[in-house]
């Protein structure tokens, strides 16, 4: 409850400061456009920035008016870009709450943060100048910066809640500040170590009031009052105050049950080396010593006199810039104990003679010598040979020759070997080849006396051919064929080519008892073949009829008949065939139909034993047919249902 009273509290006096601001109300625009601002006692306060660049230099003069940047929280400076480079000759920078702001970088010249200069900014990245004097109230209230704070030792001011609510890790604060002022690093949630340098004199309420990762916070003798609210309601149990014995900052401690750890403190202060020279863009690592060797706190903060010379890291490690000389100073939290390093930067420019002109044979040398004194030689490689040569054996058919190159002034000498020439082969004709005899060809190289023969081929016939005799369709003919460059000749056969007949065609047709006839020709010779076709069935003597066929006959619905074929003059194998309305029944000689309900056609055929039909002489079937029609009326069909119970329906053989 106390802190949520505390907390109310101090919005409350927050508020009642930001009514307190000034807004200035005319407005001007610069001549290039980018920029809007405002005259203070004759100075340009800038207001707005028209441009779109990401990175902005703000100028140190705008239309003839010397630049301040006294931005507040009501009207903060409106520049929509996330890094800002501020020019050298600005003294004041005030931002106000810009929610754009990231990185910004300070010059030497900037000897005030105003109040509330980024409030509430994500501010990532800032430099403190050296010639800082002060940091307003509420400067980096609610801010995003994470890094670790080492204010300068020419800082003389810190104003009220300068880091309040703010992202910082750690923070160191000389001892040319007199106090480290009420609600200065409120509820920091991030910071973890406070270096309090000696010369500090008071430590305001409220200061370090709700840091719940505040573990380590280092208290100098020079501290004489420490107000009872400093460190109250922090979350964290593991805060360690460090301090000298017998000191207030020990009684603090114990009053308000703070674990308390005793210095050892730092009595000296050593840099090895002590001056470094550099030529630009090299790196030299310094070693700090601390005395004793078991103090405390043996944590230093480094610093160049002349950054655009050399600057220095957190480690100690230099960095050459451009030519001239610094200072680099290594300070200890503890005691503010100094030790310090001059660098000098120097690029050397040499001039550059030969000391010995280099030969073919020797090397020379070339002596380089800088304005400062120092000089260093390199050697000059030998010239090349000049060399002339000269064929001093000449190449064979088969055999090497020799070249010969001589330098023209050390008369040193190499030699090449020259390729053969190789054999320049003629030939001519010794013997012709005839058409069964080879021939010899005779090849001889025109510079030495190599030579060789060559076997040429017998050429073989030359063979054409004319016909004698021409072949017919049935005849061979006779083809003479010689060679045209000699005597040689012989016949052969030319086969007969066969007839050409074309398709068949009908001269008589074929009936079912009667062979027909067909013809084809051929193309050639004209001459006619024929051939029979086949008659359609067979011719029989034999009758076959229905043993007392009637031709038609009525039966009783559900009555069953018997029929018989009779067959005369038979062939062996014949067989009868039955048919029932034109559909296959049965064979052999007997029929039987049972319980008729329909009207049905029976026919007897006589066929042979692979079932081809008969015919007569009038190319009639051999067949029987009778139709037999069944009375179906309701008295005949109940009739019939009562003598399928009683007794039966009768069977009817024909």
């Amino acid at each position: 409850m106390k802190r949520i009273i505390l907390i109310i509290l101090s919005l409350l006096l927050f508020c009642l400061t930001l009514v307190s601001l000034s807004i200035p109300s005319v407005a001007y625009e610069s001549a290039d456009g980018l920029w809007s601002y405002s005259l203070n006692s004759g100075k340009a306060n800038i207001t707005a920035y028209h441009g779109s660049a990401s990175k902005v230099v703000i100028p140190a003069t705008i239309d003839g008016y010397n630049v301040e940047l006294g931005g507040t929280v009501f009207s903060p400076i409106d520049i929509q870009a996330k890094n800002i480079i501020v020019s050298e000759g600005i003294t004041k920078v005030a931002f106000g709450r810009n929610i754009y702001i990231e990185t910004v970088k300070l010059p030497s010249t900037v000897i005030e943060i105003g109040n509330y200069a980024f409030y509430d900014t994500p501010l990532k990245e800032i430099n403190f100048p050296d010639n800082l004097k002060t940091i307003g109230k509420g400067a980096f209230l609610r801010s995003d910066y994470p890094g670790s704070v080492a204010l300068p030792d020419s800082l003389t001011v810190i104003g009220e809640e300068a880091f309040r609510e703010s992202g910082i890790k750690e923070i160191y604060v000389p001892g040319s500040v007199d106090e480290v002022p009420s609600y200065c690093c409120y509820c920091c949630d991030a910071l973890e170590k406070v270096v309090i340098a000696e010369g500090v004199k008071k430590i305001g309420g409220f200061t370090f009031v709700g840091c719940s990762s505040l573990t380590e916070v280092y208290i100098p003798k020079s501290v004489i009052d420490i107000n009872q609210y400093a460190f109250q309601y922090n979350s964290s149990t593991n805060v360690v105050i460090y301090g000298y014995k017998d000191s207030v900052a020990e009684s603090f401690a114990e009053d308000n049950n703070i674990k308390f750890v005793a210095i050892k403190p730092v009595t000296g202060v050593s840099l090895s080396p002590a001056e470094i020279t550099l030529a630009s863009g090299n790196t030299a690592q310094l070693t700090c010593t601390i005395s004793p060797s078991d103090a405390t706190n043996k944590n230093v903060t480094w610093k160049s006199s002349k950054p655009s010379v050399a600057t220095v890291n957190s480690t100690g490690l230099v960095t050459s810039v451009s030519e001239g000389t610094a200072v680099i100073t290594a300070k200890s939290e503890d005691g503010g104990f100094e030790a310090t390093c001059t660098v000098t930067v120097h690029d050397h420019s040499y001039t550059a003679s030969v000391e010995r002109a280099a030969t073919c044979s020797l090397e020379g040398i070339m002596r380089y010598t800088c304005s400062c004194g120092d000089t260093y030689t390199k050697p000059i490689n030998k010239t090349a040979h000049k060399y002339t040569s000269k064929v001093t054996t000449e190449p064979g058919c088969t055999t090497p020759g020799v070249k010969t190159f001589t330098c023209s002034g050390c008369q040193t000498y190499y030699t090449e070997s020259i390729n053969p020439t190789g054999h320049s082969i003629t030939s001519s004709v010794t013997k012709s080849p005839t058409c069964t005899e080879k021939g010899t060809r005779h090849y001889f190289c025109t510079k030495c006396e190599y030579n060789y023969d060559e076997t040429i081929p017998a050429s073989g016939h030359n063979m054409t051919s004319s016909v004698t005799k021409a072949a017919t369709c049935t005849e061979d003919g006779t083809l003479h064929n010689y060679c045209t460059r000699c005597t040689y000749s012989y016949d052969s056969v030319i086969q007969a080519e066969g007839h050409h007949f074309g398709n068949w065609t009908t001269v008589s047709p074929a009936t079912k008892t009667r062979e027909g006839k067909e013809e084809r020709s051929c193309s050639v010779c004209h001459e006619t073949e024929t051939r029979s076709i086949p008659a359609e069935g067979k011719l029989s003597s034999a009758t076959i009829t229905i043993k007392n066929n009637p031709g038609k006959r009525t039966l009783n619905y559900r009555e069953s008949i018997v029929l018989t074929a009779e067959v005369s003059g038979q062939a062996s194998g014949d067989k009868v065939v039955w048919y029932v309305n034109d559909k296959k029944y049965g064979e052999g000689n007997t029929f039987e139909y049972g319980e008729l309900k329909a009207n049905i056609t029976v026919k007897a055929v006589l066929v042979d034993k692979n079932g081809n039909e008969y015919f007569n002489t009038e190319e009639k079937d051999l067949a029987d047919e009778e139709k037999i029609e069944v009375k179906s009326d309701f008295f005949t069909k109940l009739i019939a249902f009562f003598k399928g119970i009683f007794g039966g329906n009768p069977v009817i053989k024909q």
